[in-house]
């Protein structure tokens, strides 16, 4: 009989132990928890949401590249500023400001790629994409001229 009620007390502490909320002691600043885990919203990253996804880009840059273009031909750019500043549009907005105000477009961050939302801005349109990885920034933007037209792509890359 003493072993019956030891067993049934063992199952019913694996099964009470069990059933414990694994994400009690777990803070998700900016997300939820789930089996323990944080899940975070949109725009923040780590293992407590707690670091915005965006502060990686955050910074100066000095970039090096390349212009080509379909009508004007090919050129070499050698260190243009390229500054990238948290954008008041959203939590995971980025401002990009090339050659110190000569372009300024919006880029939505995912991990550690950055999309450039499309503009257009007099007669010209603008899209791209870019990465970043440690100090170093990579990126790519697309121009077209539509009264020219003409299409150039920025190729370029620099650091902090």
């Amino acid at each position: 009989m003493k072993i019956k009620i030891l067993i049934i007390f063992c199952i019913s502490f694996l099964f009470i132990s069990s059933c414990k909320d694994k994400c009690k002691d777990v803070n998700c600043n900016n997300g939820t928890c789930v089996e323990g885990t944080c899940n975070c919203s949109e725009g923040y990253e780590g293992n407590d949401c707690g670091t915005e996804s965006r502060s990686k880009f955050i910074g100066s840059y000095v970039v090096n590249g390349t212009e080509t273009c379909s009508v004007s031909g090919n050129s070499t750019l050698t260190g243009m500023s390229f500054t990238i500043s948290n954008s008041s549009a959203a939590i995971n907005k980025t401002t990009l400001n090339l050659g110190g105000g000569l372009l300024i477009l919006t880029a939505t961050v995912n991990g550690s790629s950055f999309t450039i939302i499309p503009s257009t801005i007099s007669v010209y349109s603008y899209s791209g994409s870019g990465t970043i990885n440690g100090n170093s920034v990579t990126c790519t933007i697309n121009s077209n001229d539509s009264f020219t037209p003409e299409t150039c792509v920025y190729s370029l890359t620099g650091s902090k």
